[in-house]
């Protein structure tokens, strides 16, 4: 539900360009709260705990200019969805993406449990993507 709150709330984003949009880090509570400012009110969209956020292995600062993502898994070729679009097998790196929240799942299809239930598994993350990184994500399941 979280995850679907957050779709929707880069989805207004992307549809919405007279809105002031501001995410706020409250230090007290280790919290994120993103809001949209229109002409008379303030509205809250989503508020996330830091405990709900999956955190990069590793970060490397390339350019302010640009932002990615690398994914790797323990077993290769796994299918990795951003915002339940499809981008392609791990290992796989995403570059050129707009800062800010995405759900972030792996769909393991060929791994001994997967074989085993003859199903796949999909597990959804919730990753913050930030200008001028590369953040490494490994997932060794």
């Amino acid at each position: 539900m979280l995850i679907s709150a957050v779709v929707l709330f880069l989805s207004a984003i992307l549809s919405c360009e007279s809105d002031d949009f501001e995410t706020l880090k409250d230090r007290n509570s280790n919290s994120i709260t993103m809001q949209v400012s229109r002409e008379t009110e303030t509205e809250t969209l989503v508020e996330i705990t830091d405990d709900e956020l999956l955190l990069p292995e590793s970060v490397s600062e390339i350019s302010r200019f640009s932002t990615g993502i690398v994914i790797k898994t323990a077993v290769p070729k796994q299918n990795v969805y951003l915002n339940k679009i499809y981008r392609g097998k791990t290992p796989l790196a995403v570059n050129d993406l707009v800062e800010g929240f995405y759900e972030l799942s792996i769909e393991y299809v060929n791994t001994e449990d997967a074989l085993k239930n003859n199903k796949t598994v999909k597990k959804n993350y919730l990753i913050n993507v930030k200008y001028g990184e590369v953040q490494n994500y490994y997932f060794g399941e």
